[in-house]
């Protein structure tokens, strides 16, 4: 294996990794499965590089509420962040390892900001040599070419990179996964965070129950010139299958009685526990989003009826996904502009997460999976002179904090409080 030197520490290896024993993700055939059809969609679209400030970070997530710019929350998101996984890394790794981050990214503005905000933080709250034990990595979910990194990672302190030549998943344009890309590999313990920029980019596979052959079936989707049909098979490829057993450990009752017409199950976030086990076998997640809401059926019935005709919006991309959970077999994927994305649905993710993490951790025992709100987060991990103003009167004190910081802080507490971003953590 060929060594990477992208710092002082870790020590990083590149490797060639065939995910399901050297068959591609996706085959380039006139079939492939929905969630394929999804990603292949998908990535001419979601590595985001437009300014982390425009309007753009905004968009409707198909049930009519937007999701919420994190800068909101900043500075006390990060700062809450930054103290989480000190505290972490100083019960179960310190002196012997280092604080390995690494930030999976498709929006590289954002994940830049929170770097540095990160990063600045620890700056003025460490000393050199606990300072210097901090390694900061961005990850791309896939190839983003041509970054001027000195430009980006100038102004922030410390040891931070960002991998621009390697990814996590990478573009296979031949029919075997081999000799693709070199994939990122480390021993030691790795913190992954993941913001609001990935869970809903993640493929799902669409399943439906037949009763009249009483089994599943997975959707596939058929290119026929300019036209694209689905159709279904009762043989489950193997991540369609791998991720019914994590998710449902074989228990398939609730889709035949509850989900006939079709379910989406999250494929590619099995996809991406596999590499991660691969690449980082020592890690622990933090992933924040805004997750899956149920709408009132009714009301949705009605929206439903309003929409029918319309040309589909930007982003307005659950639209599409209920047009294609329906009996129409015609879709049709050119006419996005935009990616397509999913709400997470955080309990599912969970319930995977419980299943899958901390077998091969050098622990040795499962680590549990937590789903907290924003504003619970923020409350256990937020600087106690935030809730007692009056710790921080002096201000003479050695890192005391100015009123008006405080007061910003204290006003970021109450808002995030009523935040409806989940944050699942283990």
């Amino acid at each position: 294996m060929n060594k990477v030197v992208m710092g002082k520490r870790p020590r990083l290896q590149t490797l060639t990794y065939r995910l399901n024993s050297g068959q591609s993700r996706w085959q380039h055939t006139d079939s492939m499965a929905f969630r394929d059809r999804i990603e292949l969609h998908n990535r001419k679209y979601i590595m985001k590089r437009h300014n982390f400030f425009s309007k753009q970070d905004s968009i409707s997530n198909g049930h009519g509420i937007p999701h919420e710019n994190l800068l909101t929350y900043d500075p006390i998101l990060t700062q809450c962040i930054a103290r989480w996984l000190w505290l972490n890394y100083k019960i179960t790794d310190y002196p012997y390892y280092d604080l390995n981050i690494f930030n999976i990214f498709t929006n590289l503005p954002q994940s830049i900001y929170f770097m540095k905000q990160i990063m600045q933080y620890f700056h003025e709250i460490l000393p050199f040599e606990s300072f210097d034990k901090i390694n900061y990595y961005l990850f791309p979910l896939y190839k983003c070419n041509h970054i001027n990194k000195k430009s980006l990672l100038d102004n922030i302190p410390g040891n931070v990179h960002i991998m621009e030549d390697t990814t996590l998943f990478p573009i296979n344009n031949n029919t075997n996964y081999i000799e693709q890309s070199n994939n990122m590999y480390i021993n030691d313990p790795v913190q992954i965070l993941m913001f609001n920029d990935i869970l809903g980019k993640l493929s799902h596979d669409m399943i439906r129950y037949n009763p009249k052959k009483q089994s599943l079936e997975q959707c596939y989707i058929e290119k026929n010139g300019n036209i694209e049909t689905k159709r279904y098979e009762s043989q489950l490829d193997y991540w369609c299958e791998l991720t019914l057993k994590q998710l449902y450990n074989n228990g398939y009752d609730n889709i035949r009685k509850n989900q006939m017409n079709g379910v989406y199950i999250p494929t590619q976030f099995i996809q991406l526990l596999e590499q991660l086990k691969f690449n980082a076998p020592d890690h622990r997640l933090f992933i924040i989003d805004s997750p899956k809401v149920v709408a009132n059926p009714i009301i949705q019935r009605l929206k439903n009826i309003f929409k029918r005709g319309q040309n589909f919006k930007s982003n307005d991309t659950m639209e599409w996904a209920n047009k294609a959970n329906t009996n129409d077999p015609n879709i049709s994927l050119d006419r996005m502009q935009s990616y397509i994305s999913f709400n997470p649905d955080f309990q599912q993710l969970e319930t995977i997460l419980n299943r899958v993490e901390g077998n091969d951790t050098r622990h040795g025992f499962l680590q549990p999976c937590e789903i907290e709100t924003l504003g619970n987060f923020c409350d256990k991990w937020v600087d106690g002179k935030i809730k007692k103003p009056s710790l921080s009167s002096n201000h003479e004190e050695e890192h005391s904090i100015p009123r008006e910081v405080l007061d910003k802080l204290s006003l970021q507490l109450s808002i995030a409080n009523k935040s409806s971003l989940n944050i699942l953590h283990s």
